[in-house]
């Protein structure tokens, strides 16, 4: 396990992988027109989503959790409460699995060898330290203060959710250009499943260099791409322009 410094993404852009649109469907000039214009109705879209019954249910359905719940372990039982919790902190797709997102959001971060912070996915370790489960057991999760910021980013994936359905390259633009002004490690790049792909894509390499060491992915995605243009708003963009042109179109050759 490669030890780097934590690169804090913003959670709710960060659950999105793996499924939506055919990247061939659209050209690049389609994915930046559809980028364009979900920068635009970002507003409009969130206020409409937040008067939809399904996710107001949802949203019910956790608080009543949280107000009758007498533990942590009690509330991840709920399969609403325990589904907004995850897809609100970038964790979608682990909805089902129950005893990992129990231990891993009840962890005691200072506890050495403690799951959350062992798992490649840092978002269990963040969410496991915004809700302090281990110390404050719901208390910290009955803060208005915090349950609001879970509802916006239960909204925000949902928003984003849209998104994929049309284009995958496109949500994943979003992630990139929510991410915050700092320089992500290469094995964070390759532990994080949107950044992996929009890497790889980027620098003209199959998937299918998984297969090799993991120092040699590093240092064929680290020669072809300069990972620092991920670390201002401006670069975000120059690489996102260019990943929604390119995605679908590369031709891939690649070295050892």
């Amino acid at each position: 396990m490669f030890e780097e410094a934590a690169m804090t993404i913003n959670p709710y852009l960060g659950t999105l992988f793996g499924y939506g649109s055919d990247s061939s469907a659209m050209t690049g000039t389609d994915r930046i027109g559809l980028y364009n214009k979900t920068l635009k109705n970002e507003d409009k879209d969130t206020a409409r989503l937040s008067k939809d019954p399904s996710i107001k249910r949802d949203l019910d359905r956790l608080q009543k959790a949280i107000d009758t719940a007498e533990s942590p372990e009690a509330l991840l039982k709920d399969p609403t409460a325990r589904k907004v919790l995850l897809q609100a902190y970038g964790l979608a797709g682990q909805e089902d699995n129950v005893a990992l997102a129990t231990r891993a959001l009840t962890s005691d971060l200072k506890a050495e060898g403690n799951l959350a912070s062992q798992l490649t996915n840092g978002a269990w370790k963040t969410a496991a330290q915004d809700l302090d489960f281990a110390k404050s057991g719901l208390a910290k999760l009955k803060d208005p203060k915090t349950f609001a910021e879970i509802k916006a980013n239960y909204i925000e994936y949902k928003r984003v959710s849209e998104v994929a359905d049309q284009s995958t390259e496109v949500s994943d633009a979003l992630h990139i250009r929510g991410m915050e002004d700092k320089t992500p490690g290469v094995y964070n790049v390759l532990g994080d499943k949107i950044l992996r792909r929009v890497a790889l894509t980027l620098a003209g390499l199959p998937e299918e260099i998984a297969y090799q060491s993991i120092e040699s992915q590093a240092r064929q995605v680290e020669k072809r791409i300069d990972l620092t243009e991920f670390s201002t708003a401006e670069g975000r963009e120059k690489l996102i322009n260019r990943y929604l042109i390119i995605s679908g179109n590369t031709g891939f050759s690649y070295m050892a």
